[in-house]
Protein backbone atom coordinates (compact mmCIF):
# COMPACT_ATOMS: atom_id res chain seq x y z
CA UNK A 1 0.00 0.00 0.00
CA UNK A 2 1.14 3.56 -0.68
CA UNK A 3 0.33 6.18 1.92
CA UNK A 4 0.41 9.91 1.40
CA UNK A 5 0.27 12.82 3.79
CA UNK A 6 1.09 13.01 7.47
CA UNK A 7 -0.17 10.86 10.33
CA UNK A 8 -3.59 11.86 11.65
CA UNK A 9 -2.83 11.77 15.36
CA UNK A 10 -6.26 12.89 16.60
CA UNK A 11 -7.34 9.43 17.77
CA UNK A 12 -4.03 8.79 19.55
CA UNK A 13 -4.25 12.22 21.17
CA UNK A 14 -7.71 11.45 22.56
CA UNK A 15 -6.51 8.13 23.96
CA UNK A 16 -3.42 9.71 25.55
CA UNK A 17 -5.42 12.54 27.05
CA UNK A 18 -7.93 10.09 28.54
CA UNK A 19 -5.07 7.97 29.92
CA UNK A 20 -3.44 11.01 31.52
CA UNK A 21 -6.67 12.38 32.98
CA UNK A 22 -7.49 9.00 34.57
CA UNK A 23 -4.08 8.89 36.19
CA UNK A 24 -3.13 5.63 34.49
CA UNK A 25 0.58 4.88 34.66
CA UNK A 26 1.91 4.13 31.18
CA UNK A 27 5.54 3.07 30.78
CA UNK A 28 5.68 3.89 27.09
CA UNK A 29 3.88 4.23 23.77
CA UNK A 30 4.91 2.41 20.63
CA UNK A 31 4.64 4.17 17.30
CA UNK A 32 2.98 1.63 15.05
CA UNK A 33 3.65 -2.03 14.42
CA UNK A 34 5.46 -3.62 11.46
CA UNK A 35 5.50 -0.48 9.32
CA UNK A 36 9.26 -0.32 8.68
CA UNK A 37 11.40 -1.33 5.71
CA UNK A 38 11.11 -4.79 4.18
CA UNK A 39 9.51 -6.01 7.41
CA UNK A 40 6.47 -3.81 6.95
CA UNK A 41 3.15 -5.63 6.73
CA UNK A 42 0.74 -3.78 4.42
CA UNK A 43 2.39 -0.48 5.39
CA UNK A 44 6.01 0.32 4.51
CA UNK A 45 6.94 3.82 5.56
CA UNK A 46 10.28 5.32 4.61
CA UNK A 47 12.44 6.57 7.50
CA UNK A 48 11.57 10.23 6.88
CA UNK A 49 7.82 9.71 7.10
CA UNK A 50 8.15 7.35 10.04
CA UNK A 51 10.29 9.80 12.04
CA UNK A 52 7.89 12.68 11.36
CA UNK A 53 5.07 10.62 12.84
CA UNK A 54 7.20 9.54 15.80
CA UNK A 55 8.15 13.15 16.49
CA UNK A 56 4.46 14.07 16.45
CA UNK A 57 3.86 11.35 19.04
CA UNK A 58 6.63 12.81 21.20
CA UNK A 59 5.03 16.25 20.88
CA UNK A 60 1.72 14.82 22.11
CA UNK A 61 3.41 13.11 25.07
CA UNK A 62 5.32 16.25 26.04
CA UNK A 63 2.17 18.37 25.79
CA UNK A 64 -0.23 16.07 27.61
CA UNK A 65 2.27 15.11 30.34
CA UNK A 66 3.70 18.63 30.71
CA UNK A 67 2.78 18.53 34.41
CA UNK A 68 5.54 16.00 35.15
CA UNK A 69 9.31 16.04 34.62
CA UNK A 70 10.52 14.77 31.22
CA UNK A 71 12.06 11.62 32.74
CA UNK A 72 8.68 10.73 34.29
CA UNK A 73 6.75 10.90 31.02
CA UNK A 74 5.83 7.83 28.92
CA UNK A 75 8.72 6.62 26.81
CA UNK A 76 8.84 6.25 23.04
CA UNK A 77 9.17 2.71 21.66
CA UNK A 78 9.89 2.04 17.98
CA UNK A 79 9.64 0.63 15.36
CA UNK A 80 8.65 -3.01 16.18
CA UNK A 81 9.40 -4.46 12.78
CA UNK A 82 11.76 -7.03 11.28
CA UNK A 83 15.36 -5.87 11.43
CA UNK A 84 16.34 -3.92 8.31
CA UNK A 85 19.79 -2.53 9.20
CA UNK A 86 19.82 0.25 6.61
CA UNK A 87 16.31 1.43 7.52
CA UNK A 88 16.92 1.23 11.30
CA UNK A 89 20.22 3.11 11.00
CA UNK A 90 18.57 5.88 8.98
CA UNK A 91 15.64 6.11 11.39
CA UNK A 92 17.93 6.46 14.41
CA UNK A 93 20.00 9.21 12.80
CA UNK A 94 16.98 11.15 11.60
CA UNK A 95 15.20 10.82 14.95
CA UNK A 96 18.29 12.07 16.79
CA UNK A 97 18.58 15.02 14.40
CA UNK A 98 14.87 15.76 14.94
CA UNK A 99 15.17 15.46 18.74
CA UNK A 100 12.77 12.56 19.07
CA UNK A 101 15.15 9.65 19.56
CA UNK A 102 13.23 6.60 20.87
CA UNK A 103 13.99 5.31 24.34
CA UNK A 104 13.59 1.71 23.20
CA UNK A 105 14.32 0.15 19.81
CA UNK A 106 12.38 -3.04 19.12
CA UNK A 107 12.61 -5.60 16.35
CA UNK A 108 10.68 -8.74 15.37
CA UNK A 109 11.97 -12.18 14.55
CA UNK A 110 10.57 -15.67 13.83
CA UNK A 111 13.72 -17.77 13.72
CA UNK A 112 11.97 -21.07 12.99
CA UNK A 113 10.06 -19.91 9.91
CA UNK A 114 6.41 -20.53 9.09
CA UNK A 115 4.24 -22.50 11.48
CA UNK A 116 2.76 -24.50 8.58
CA UNK A 117 6.20 -25.95 7.79
CA UNK A 118 6.47 -29.53 9.17
CA UNK A 119 10.20 -28.98 9.77
CA UNK A 120 9.67 -26.37 12.50
CA UNK A 121 10.28 -28.98 15.21
CA UNK A 122 13.56 -30.07 13.65
CA UNK A 123 14.72 -26.45 13.52
CA UNK A 124 14.09 -26.10 17.27
CA UNK A 125 16.79 -28.70 17.91
CA UNK A 126 19.20 -27.81 15.09
CA UNK A 127 22.38 -26.10 16.35
CA UNK A 128 22.99 -24.46 12.97
CA UNK A 129 19.55 -22.85 13.00
CA UNK A 130 19.89 -21.71 16.60
CA UNK A 131 23.36 -20.31 15.92
CA UNK A 132 21.79 -17.90 13.42
CA UNK A 133 20.49 -16.04 16.45
CA UNK A 134 24.07 -15.05 17.27
CA UNK A 135 24.44 -13.39 13.88
CA UNK A 136 21.03 -11.74 13.74
CA UNK A 137 21.11 -10.50 17.33
CA UNK A 138 24.65 -9.26 16.78
CA UNK A 139 23.56 -7.23 13.75
CA UNK A 140 20.75 -5.66 15.76
CA UNK A 141 23.13 -4.85 18.58
CA UNK A 142 25.65 -3.22 16.22
CA UNK A 143 22.94 -1.09 14.58
CA UNK A 144 21.32 0.17 17.78
CA UNK A 145 24.38 0.32 20.02
CA UNK A 146 26.76 1.67 17.39
CA UNK A 147 29.80 2.97 19.29
CA UNK A 148 30.60 5.49 16.53
CA UNK A 149 27.18 7.13 16.91
CA UNK A 150 26.95 6.85 20.69
CA UNK A 151 28.66 10.17 21.30
CA UNK A 152 26.15 12.05 19.15
CA UNK A 153 23.05 10.53 20.77
CA UNK A 154 21.09 12.13 23.60
CA UNK A 155 20.99 8.66 25.17
CA UNK A 156 21.62 5.07 24.17
CA UNK A 157 18.26 3.42 23.43
CA UNK A 158 17.48 0.10 25.05
CA UNK A 159 17.36 -2.84 22.63
CA UNK A 160 14.41 -5.22 22.88
CA UNK A 161 13.17 -8.29 21.07
CA UNK A 162 9.74 -6.76 20.50
CA UNK A 163 7.93 -9.84 19.19
CA UNK A 164 8.80 -13.48 18.63
CA UNK A 165 7.06 -16.80 19.06
CA UNK A 166 9.41 -19.15 17.25
CA UNK A 167 7.29 -19.66 14.14
CA UNK A 168 5.04 -17.08 12.53
CA UNK A 169 1.39 -17.54 11.53
CA UNK A 170 0.45 -18.60 15.08
CA UNK A 171 3.28 -21.09 15.62
CA UNK A 172 2.99 -24.86 15.21
CA UNK A 173 0.88 -27.10 17.41
CA UNK A 174 2.86 -29.61 19.46
CA UNK A 175 6.06 -27.68 18.82
CA UNK A 176 5.87 -24.06 19.97
CA UNK A 177 3.19 -24.95 22.55
CA UNK A 178 4.98 -28.10 23.76
CA UNK A 179 8.24 -29.12 25.45
CA UNK A 180 9.82 -28.96 21.99
CA UNK A 181 9.66 -25.18 21.98
CA UNK A 182 11.49 -24.65 25.26
CA UNK A 183 14.87 -25.44 23.68
CA UNK A 184 14.60 -22.69 21.07
CA UNK A 185 13.01 -20.32 23.60
CA UNK A 186 15.67 -20.58 26.31
CA UNK A 187 18.52 -20.55 23.81
CA UNK A 188 17.19 -17.38 22.16
CA UNK A 189 16.64 -15.57 25.47
CA UNK A 190 20.18 -16.42 26.54
CA UNK A 191 21.79 -15.36 23.25
CA UNK A 192 19.86 -12.09 23.15
CA UNK A 193 21.04 -11.34 26.69
CA UNK A 194 24.62 -11.94 25.54
CA UNK A 195 24.00 -9.55 22.64
CA UNK A 196 22.88 -6.62 24.76
CA UNK A 197 19.10 -7.02 24.69
CA UNK A 198 17.28 -5.80 27.79
CA UNK A 199 13.86 -7.35 27.14
CA UNK A 200 12.26 -10.29 25.31
CA UNK A 201 8.57 -10.00 24.37
CA UNK A 202 7.02 -13.41 23.78
CA UNK A 203 4.22 -13.89 21.28
CA UNK A 204 1.97 -14.67 23.14
CA UNK A 205 0.79 -15.07 26.72
CA UNK A 206 -2.33 -16.80 25.42
CA UNK A 207 -3.49 -17.31 21.86
CA UNK A 208 -2.41 -19.23 18.79
CA UNK A 209 -0.09 -22.22 18.95
CA UNK A 210 2.74 -20.24 20.52
CA UNK A 211 1.05 -19.09 23.72
CA UNK A 212 2.55 -19.64 27.15
CA UNK A 213 -0.88 -20.75 28.38
CA UNK A 214 -3.16 -23.37 26.82
CA UNK A 215 -6.05 -21.59 25.14
CA UNK A 216 -8.61 -24.25 26.17
CA UNK A 217 -7.58 -25.36 29.65
CA UNK A 218 -5.66 -22.23 30.73
CA UNK A 219 -2.97 -24.55 32.10
CA UNK A 220 0.62 -23.38 31.57
CA UNK A 221 2.42 -24.79 28.55
CA UNK A 222 6.03 -25.96 29.04
CA UNK A 223 7.51 -22.61 27.97
CA UNK A 224 5.70 -20.94 30.88
CA UNK A 225 7.84 -22.91 33.31
CA UNK A 226 10.98 -22.30 31.23
CA UNK A 227 10.32 -18.57 31.48
CA UNK A 228 9.63 -18.78 35.23
CA UNK A 229 12.99 -20.41 35.86
CA UNK A 230 14.91 -18.07 33.57
CA UNK A 231 13.30 -15.01 35.14
CA UNK A 232 13.77 -16.19 38.73
CA UNK A 233 17.33 -17.45 38.45
CA UNK A 234 19.25 -15.67 35.68
CA UNK A 235 20.30 -12.20 36.80
CA UNK A 236 20.94 -9.11 34.71
CA UNK A 237 24.73 -9.43 34.54
CA UNK A 238 25.78 -11.80 31.75
CA UNK A 239 29.04 -13.75 31.91
CA UNK A 240 31.07 -14.78 28.89
CA UNK A 241 30.72 -18.55 28.54
CA UNK A 242 32.69 -20.96 26.38
CA UNK A 243 31.51 -24.52 25.68
CA UNK A 244 34.07 -27.17 24.76
CA UNK A 245 32.79 -30.22 22.90
CA UNK A 246 29.29 -31.31 22.01
CA UNK A 247 29.34 -30.06 18.39
CA UNK A 248 26.79 -27.38 19.21
CA UNK A 249 24.29 -29.78 20.76
CA UNK A 250 25.24 -28.80 24.28
CA UNK A 251 24.51 -25.10 24.91
CA UNK A 252 25.74 -23.23 27.95
CA UNK A 253 25.13 -19.73 29.32
CA UNK A 254 25.92 -18.12 32.67
CA UNK A 255 24.64 -15.07 34.55
CA UNK A 256 25.17 -13.67 37.98
CA UNK A 257 22.23 -14.99 39.99
CA UNK A 258 19.24 -12.87 40.95
CA UNK A 259 19.54 -10.66 43.99
CA UNK A 260 17.67 -13.08 46.25
CA UNK A 261 20.60 -15.52 45.96
CA UNK A 262 23.82 -15.31 47.97
CA UNK A 263 26.35 -12.64 47.03
CA UNK A 264 28.76 -13.90 44.39
CA UNK A 265 26.41 -16.66 43.25
CA UNK A 266 26.18 -17.57 39.56
CA UNK A 267 23.52 -19.51 37.64
CA UNK A 268 24.27 -21.70 34.66
CA UNK A 269 21.76 -22.57 31.91
CA UNK A 270 22.51 -25.86 30.12
CA UNK A 271 20.59 -27.19 27.11
CA UNK A 272 21.02 -30.62 25.52
CA UNK A 273 19.64 -30.65 21.98
CA UNK A 274 20.78 -34.20 21.25
CA UNK A 275 18.30 -37.07 21.13
CA UNK A 276 20.99 -39.67 21.94
CA UNK A 277 24.00 -38.12 23.67
CA UNK A 278 24.26 -37.70 27.43
CA UNK A 279 26.80 -35.05 28.40
CA UNK A 280 29.01 -35.06 31.48
CA UNK A 281 29.31 -31.39 32.42
CA UNK A 282 32.21 -29.78 34.25
CA UNK A 283 32.61 -26.07 35.00
CA UNK A 284 35.95 -24.28 34.95
CA UNK A 285 36.61 -20.61 35.69
CA UNK A 286 40.20 -20.77 34.40
CA UNK A 287 41.11 -18.19 37.08
CA UNK A 288 39.47 -15.47 34.97
CA UNK A 289 35.92 -15.26 36.28
CA UNK A 290 36.57 -11.87 37.86
CA UNK A 291 36.54 -10.62 34.27
CA UNK A 292 33.30 -12.44 33.57
CA UNK A 293 34.60 -15.57 31.83
CA UNK A 294 33.33 -19.10 32.37
CA UNK A 295 34.15 -22.35 30.59
CA UNK A 296 32.40 -25.69 30.39
CA UNK A 297 35.34 -28.06 30.30
CA UNK A 298 36.67 -31.22 32.02
CA UNK A 299 39.21 -29.51 34.32
CA UNK A 300 39.13 -27.59 37.61
CA UNK A 301 35.58 -28.75 38.16
CA UNK A 302 33.38 -26.32 40.09
CA UNK A 303 31.05 -29.22 40.89
CA UNK A 304 33.73 -30.47 43.28
CA UNK A 305 34.11 -27.11 45.02
CA UNK A 306 30.71 -25.51 45.60
CA UNK A 307 27.25 -26.42 46.82
CA UNK A 308 24.66 -26.11 44.09
CA UNK A 309 20.92 -26.16 43.50
CA UNK A 310 19.58 -27.87 40.39
CA UNK A 311 16.44 -27.41 38.32
CA UNK A 312 16.52 -30.14 35.64
CA UNK A 313 13.57 -30.17 33.24
CA UNK A 314 12.53 -33.13 31.12
CA UNK A 315 9.45 -34.72 29.61
CA UNK A 316 8.28 -37.99 28.14
CA UNK A 317 8.55 -36.65 24.57
CA UNK A 318 9.24 -33.41 22.76
CA UNK A 319 5.61 -33.02 21.73
CA UNK A 320 4.36 -33.38 25.30
CA UNK A 321 2.62 -30.37 26.82
CA UNK A 322 3.72 -31.45 30.30
CA UNK A 323 7.11 -31.18 31.97
CA UNK A 324 8.93 -32.91 34.81
CA UNK A 325 11.16 -31.16 37.36
CA UNK A 326 14.15 -33.05 38.78
CA UNK A 327 12.76 -36.46 37.85
CA UNK A 328 9.51 -36.05 39.79
CA UNK A 329 5.95 -36.09 38.53
CA UNK A 330 4.39 -33.84 35.89
CA UNK A 331 4.08 -30.22 36.93
CA UNK A 332 0.50 -29.06 37.15
CA UNK A 333 -1.45 -26.35 38.96
CA UNK A 334 -3.11 -27.17 42.27
CA UNK A 335 -6.91 -27.77 42.41
CA UNK A 336 -7.27 -24.07 43.30
CA UNK A 337 -5.18 -23.01 40.29
CA UNK A 338 -1.92 -22.21 42.08
CA UNK A 339 1.19 -22.52 39.92
CA UNK A 340 3.83 -24.98 41.23
CA UNK A 341 6.59 -23.28 43.20
CA UNK A 342 9.38 -25.09 41.28
CA UNK A 343 11.68 -25.93 44.19
CA UNK A 344 15.27 -26.77 43.26
CA UNK A 345 17.26 -29.81 44.36
CA UNK A 346 20.07 -28.82 46.73
CA UNK A 347 23.29 -30.80 46.18
CA UNK A 348 26.00 -30.12 48.80
CA UNK A 349 29.59 -30.96 47.96
CA UNK A 350 29.76 -32.98 51.17
CA UNK A 351 27.00 -35.34 50.08
CA UNK A 352 27.84 -38.88 49.11
CA UNK A 353 27.41 -40.22 45.61
CA UNK A 354 27.91 -38.26 42.41
CA UNK A 355 27.69 -34.68 43.65
CA UNK A 356 30.79 -33.86 41.57
CA UNK A 357 29.09 -35.06 38.40
CA UNK A 358 26.38 -33.45 36.33
CA UNK A 359 24.91 -35.68 33.64
CA UNK A 360 22.62 -33.90 31.21
CA UNK A 361 20.38 -36.47 29.54
CA UNK A 362 19.15 -36.22 25.95
CA UNK A 363 16.47 -33.60 25.32
CA UNK A 364 16.71 -31.97 28.74
CA UNK A 365 17.69 -28.56 30.03
CA UNK A 366 18.92 -27.50 33.44
CA UNK A 367 19.54 -24.39 35.49
CA UNK A 368 22.29 -24.80 38.07
CA UNK A 369 22.94 -22.23 40.78
CA UNK A 370 26.29 -22.35 42.56
CA UNK A 371 25.37 -21.14 46.02
CA UNK A 372 28.66 -20.14 47.62
CA UNK A 373 30.94 -19.52 44.65
CA UNK A 374 31.67 -15.94 45.82
CA UNK A 375 32.48 -14.60 42.36
CA UNK A 376 33.64 -11.01 42.74
CA UNK A 377 31.93 -9.68 39.62
CA UNK A 378 28.62 -11.00 40.96
CA UNK A 379 28.86 -9.35 44.39
CA UNK A 380 27.69 -5.99 43.07
CA UNK A 381 24.69 -7.02 41.01
CA UNK A 382 22.39 -4.55 39.20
Amino acid sequence: FAFEGEWDSSNAQALMQYTHDKGYQVWGFEYGNEMAGFGGVQIRLDPDMYVRGMCEMKRLIDTIWSDVEPDQRPRIIAPDSAMDPKWFTSMLKKSQDSECLPHVVTWHQYLLGAGVDPDVGDRCMNPTVLDRQLEEAGISQSVVHDEENAGSMDWMPELWMGETGGAYNSGRHMVTDAFHGSFWYLDSMAILAVKGHQAFCRQTLIGGNYGLINTTTFIPNPDYYALMLFQRLMGERVLHTTVHGGKGYIRGYAHCSRKDAADGSITLLLINLSNTAMFHIAVNDDESLEAGDLELSPSNNWLEQYDRTEWVMSSTSLDSQQVILNGGSFLEPSPTGDIPSLPGLFVPISSSGNSNKLLLHPHTYALIRFENSNVGICNDRP
